[in-house]
């Protein structure tokens, strides 16, 4: 597993349920009946119903509420008379854009619900419902308030069939016979929206504390998904019981892609000493629903020895590992043991769905090694279609260089550089923990050689005097030789990096050496100067002249 401080980032946008009116438009009710009236009495008076205000679920101030009421029929008076009956008052929302509540989705609802009941402690969030519809047709069951989890003041309705809009209905208790007042129930709408699914955005989280814990806890647990890595949810261990454990669980709009990664970003206290062991305690198992989705991940698996000297100083961290190729998940769950209690405190920033992180075809591909100046174009297994790659000069760097399946360094590299990866879902800003991809430039420079001499014919020249080459691999040596300074061929023997000539030197000629290193099985080249041996022509044989006596 490949760990970093990749910047995760949240995808929160809303899209909000509207009402489409004017009334008596997606509004409506059922009056209930009057009671009959008893002996000696009267009959009662029927129930009614009313909407007030719907429109204000269109405007922005969450402040501002639609209320749905219903009053029950009252009852007859006289000997016998009979019970008023239930009257209801419902209001239906419509997700009319482009994107609507499919299964696995949740609605979240701002209602606050109240009744004056006809039986002493009847809980008003009974008696109102939500249920979604196309159309006319109900898709799924509907669920009472009181059955719901809530969140921030808001109930969660599951979305189990998709569906188009959802209605709120009210439904009023019989009016009692010995009450001749009438049951009322009422829901105060303030706002009804969904997290837009295409991101798989974290939208809630609960958390647990079970078995016996003095001081455990989880603090500011919405800080692990309100997107804002500067913040933190504290999963503060205290002294656990053997058994006992903390357990926070983030729960997403939709669920992932199969294959898709279950991403974390974390920091521990400052510590003085650290060991992989401490983070056996800590474990994150992904759901589908209630069905555990993979085995049990211990974050200790997503480490290695080399970042415990990195880790305790508050610094962030992005993990992240896949739960399953074949199933996804909606819900991820960390936990806590007693193992842990020497870490104190476990820092949890953000929690994410995010596509896979980039992989290479080879580590040669990841990492691969250049000569210096050489172009390079680094080149990943290409996204899966709906997912980009966000190539990054660093781990902490908020701009991505490129967003393109490879990246080319412009200009050419002359030293190592890391760079890094991250996969996205196109459009969103949640990203996998970002790859490092190493580009190691093998560098060499003109060792030179001197001094350019001048000699006479036939004679050989003094040992040439040479600088050693620099390189980031292995050095090696090769001397050449030319007489028209263009083509040079090399010496036989002439590996080191002095060289000095045997051969008798007739012509001017030009000596060069070429320097190589290697790194990672690549050779880089570099000549260094050219050394000039400049020869005096020979001069010409004394002209003897023979003169001889002759006879006449």
């Amino acid at each position: 597993m490949v760990i970093g401080m990749g910047q995760v980032k949240g995808q929160y946008t809303k899209i909000r349920a509207a009402y489409i009116g004017p009334p008596p438009a997606n509004t409506g009710g059922t009056n209930g009946a009057a009671g009959t009236a008893g002996t000696l009495g009267a009959a009662g008076n029927p129930g009614f119903y009313s909407i007030l205000n719907p429109a204000y679920l269109n405007d922005t101030d969450y402040t501002n509420s639609a209320s749905v009421k219903a009053t029950s029929g009252t009852s007859g008076s006289g000997v016998l008379g009979g019970a008023g009956q239930p009257s209801t008052a419902y209001l239906i929302l419509n997700f009319s854009g482009t994107i609507t509540p499919k299964t696995g989705n949740q609605i979240f609802l701002k209602i606050n619900a109240s009744n004056s009941a006809a039986i002493l402690g009847t809980d008003a969030k009974t008696q109102v419902t939500v249920q979604g519809f196309n159309g006319g047709i109900a898709a799924g069951a509907a669920s009472a308030l009181s059955t719901l989890a809530t969140t921030d003041g808001y109930f969660i309705f599951p979305v189990t069939n998709d569906f188009t809009s959802i209605k709120i209905l009210v439904t009023t208790e019989a009016t009692g016979l010995l009450s001749g007042n009438p049951a009322t129930a009422q829901a105060d709408v303030f706002d009804v929206y969904m997290f837009d699914p295409t991101c798989g955005a974290p939208t809630y989280t609960t958390t647990a504390v079970t078995g016996i814990s003095l001081g455990g806890d989880v603090i500011t647990p919405n800080a692990a998904i309100d997107g804002d890595l500067d913040t933190k949810s504290t999963l503060s261990v205290g002294l656990l019981g053997v058994l006992s454990v903390i357990k926070q669980t983030v729960y997403f709009s939709k669920v992932s892609n199969p294959g898709d990664a279950a991403t974390i970003t974390f920091s521990v206290p400052k510590a003085p000493l650290l060991d992989l062991g401490l983070f056996n305690g800590i474990t994150l198992q992904a759901y589908n629903g209630a069905a555990t989705v993979g085995a049990p991940m211990q974050v200790s698996s997503l480490l290695s020895l080399g970042l415990l000297g990195l880790l305790g100083d508050n610094t962030r961290y992005t993990a992240s590992y896949i739960p399953s190729t074949t199933v996804g998940f909606d819900r991820l769950e960390l936990s806590t043991g007693a193992v842990a209690q020497l870490l104190q405190n476990f820092y949890l920033h953000e929690v994410q769905q995010t596509p896979a992180k980039p992989t290479f075809n080879t580590i040669a591909l990841q990492n691969p090694t250049i000569c210096s100046g050489s172009p390079i174009t680094l080149t990943p297994v290409a996204p899966a279609s709906g997912n980009e790659l966000r190539w990054y000069s660093s781990l902490t760097a908020t701009s991505a260089l490129t967003t393109a399946n490879t990246y080319t360094p412009s200009p050419n590299l002359t030293a190592t550089t890391t760079y890094y990866v991250a996969t996205a879902k196109t459009g969103c800003s949640a990203e996998s923990e970002r790859v490092p991809v190493i580009v190691t430039v093998n560098t060499i420079t003109p060792g030179t050689i001197a001094t350019n001499q001048t000699i006479c014919h036939g004679d050989t020249p003094a040992a040439f005097s040479a600088s050693v080459g620099v390189g980031a691999g292995t050095i090696s040596y090769q001397w050449q030789k030319s007489t028209d300074n263009i083509t040079f061929n090399n010496i036989t023997n002439a590996t080191i990096a002095t060289y000095a000539e045997t051969t008798a030197l007739n012509q001017t000629t030009y000596y060069r050496r070429i320097d190589t290193s290697t790194l990672n099985t690549l050779a880089c080249s570099a000549n260094t100067n050219v050394l000039t041996i400049t020869i005096n022509p020979k001069p010409p044989s004394p002209h003897i002249v023979i003169i001889t006596n002759s006879q006449y």
